[in-house]
């Protein structure tokens, strides 16, 4: 049993099997630290040409404390290596930030690459012992590269709090009465995954007695957070795909008709969503009354239909 050991690596993204790993390593030390390297220069090469974001240092550490919180002798620290040269040069100012980053003296270094003994840890930590663990996986026969280039094919070895971070996001949009809340249901059943309804048409039947004579500004910021709130819930339960019913430029055009203007804050809402795909549902069907709806007026339907194709 050691005192204090290290688990290293990058994590981009982290998967079953660096929690496979960093678990067996747990069992062999009372303190274990799971470092998180990262290299922007090296990240942004990894991940060009993916079609995904270039994860921060910080998601992985969130990615990574989020999955490991219960086990209290294992804890989560990051490791910013950017201004050091990139692998497999800089091996002596690495060594020295990886010192300064642990609060205290490790016995060992646990990892799956046998060639990082050879080329740096025997020579830069001589007195802390190099136990590799699975360099073949073959208990999890995955690498964070395979996930990167296709993470859908390797959905189910992404560590749950990491998804979040491939799922497409889909909106429907449109006025009201087009079917695009329906169509919303429909396809996450048939994609077998999570959905976000339109918070906005539950909202004053939910707060103002169903009276939208009295809605002010500050509800219709009430709801575009309410909004972003329910498309973040959805993205942490989503499966590859989310499908979000409407989005804060129809809030805003509500908020214009019923109190005559928009506030600042709710504006700002509109770069806090980023959409993979937009649908665009036309009002070509009958309006129907559900007990949920604004307003019956065609007028009032067409002209958010013309502000949303702008």
């Amino acid at each position: 049993m050691y005192d204090v050991g290290l688990f290293v690596g990058k994590f981009s993204p982290p998967h079953i099997g660096h929690i496979n790993a960093i678990l067996n390593a747990g069992t062999l030390c009372k303190k274990l630290y799971v470092v998180v390297s990262h290299h922007e220069k090296l990240e942004s090469a990894m991940y060009e040409n993916t079609g995904f974001a270039v994860p921060t240092l910080q998601q992985k550490i969130k990615w990574l404390s989020k999955e490991l919180d219960e086990l209290q002798h294992i804890s989560v620290i990051g490791l910013d290596e950017s201004h050091v040269p990139e692998y497999p040069d800089g091996w002596e100012e690495w060594s020295y930030l990886l010192n300064d980053v642990i609060p205290e003296t490790f016995d060992v270094i646990f990892g799956g690459e046998p060639q990082y003994a050879s080329e740096g840890y025997t020579k830069y930590f001589p007195d802390v012992k190099y136990e590799l663990y699975d360099t073949e996986r073959k208990e999890y026969p995955i690498r964070a590269t395979e996930i990167r280039n296709n993470p859908y094919n390797s959905w189910d070895f992404i560590i749950p709090s990491a998804r979040e971070h491939f799922v497409k996001r889909i909106l429907l949009t449109g006025t009201e009465s087009c079917g695009k809340s329906t169509m919303t249901k429909m396809l996450s059943l048939l994609y077998n995954t999570s959905y976000v309804q339109e918070e906005g048409r539950y909202y004053s039947r939910r707060y103002l007695g169903g009276n939208d004579a009295a809605f002010e500004p500050s509800d219709f910021i009430s709801i575009g957070m309410e909004q972003i709130l329910a498309e973040k819930k959805g993205i942490e339960t989503a499966n590859k795909l989310l499908f979000i019913d409407t989005d804060s430029i129809v809030t805003e055009f509500y908020s214009k008709m019923y109190t005559g203007e928009i506030k600042q804050e709710l504006i700002h809402f509109r770069h806090l969503s980023d959409y993979d795909l937009i649908l665009y549902f036309e009002p070509d069907v009958e309006w129907i009354a559900d007990g949920y709806r604004f307003n019956d007026c065609d007028d009032t339907r067409m002209q958010l239909d013309m502000q949303l194709q702008k």
